[in-house]
């Protein structure tokens, strides 16, 4: 008898021991904001010029909690790019979306996202701001991505991004490596 009580003080020690404060562990609830940066491309058919090049992009999402891994989302997500033009000025290529998703955690922290939504694409003069060629349309968004870093309420994390837009006269679709900060 004495055996058994000893041995259940010392099991019970050894856990106490092994781990005296455990994290709490955080869940996902109530709304998320995010914000993505890094270099990506763009390419597209259709307009006055072909659409190919290497710049950076952008992405901005509002998220709430549905479930314990499944969140919904409202993103704005886009890449843009200078080049040098016939005329010898410089302009801007850029495409945006604004799309109504979801972001599934498939893993812990290996997450797929996606959403439909309205595609903007435009050049524009860089030196005026002023619109050469302004093309709306319909937009899809996916991303996969991976949780580096997750504290509380705070993540970092890195993702492989695509937008494509299909416009009136073509389409267009640019990807990138977006390194985004969030907090749930």
């Amino acid at each position: 008898m004495v055996a058994v009580s000893v041995a259940a003080v010392l099991a019970g020690a050894g856990r106490a021991s092994a781990w005296p404060n455990p994290p709490p562990i955080h869940h996902r609830e109530g709304f998320a904001l995010t914000v993505g940066v890094g270099p990506g491309g763009l390419v597209g058919t259709g307009g006055k010029d072909a659409l190919a090049g290497l710049g950076a992009g952008l992405g901005l999402a509002i998220k709430t909690t549905a479930g314990d891994d499944l969140l919904w989302m409202i993103k704005i997500d886009g890449e843009s790019y200078l080049f040098r033009a016939l005329d010898d000025q410089i302009k801007v290529n850029q495409q945006t979306i604004l799309a109504a998703g979801a972001q599934l955690y498939v893993r812990k922290v290996l997450w797929i996202e996606g959403g439909l939504g309205a595609a903007v694409a435009r050049q524009r003069d860089r030196k005026t701001g002023l619109d050469d060629h302004v093309s709306t349309g319909i937009g899809a968004l996916f991303a996969v991505g991976y949780d580096l870093y997750r504290r509380e309420s705070f993540v970092l994390a890195i993702a492989g991004c695509t937008g494509v837009g299909v416009y009136n006269k073509g389409m267009a679709a640019h990807g990138g490596i977006r390194l985004s900060v969030g907090w749930y």
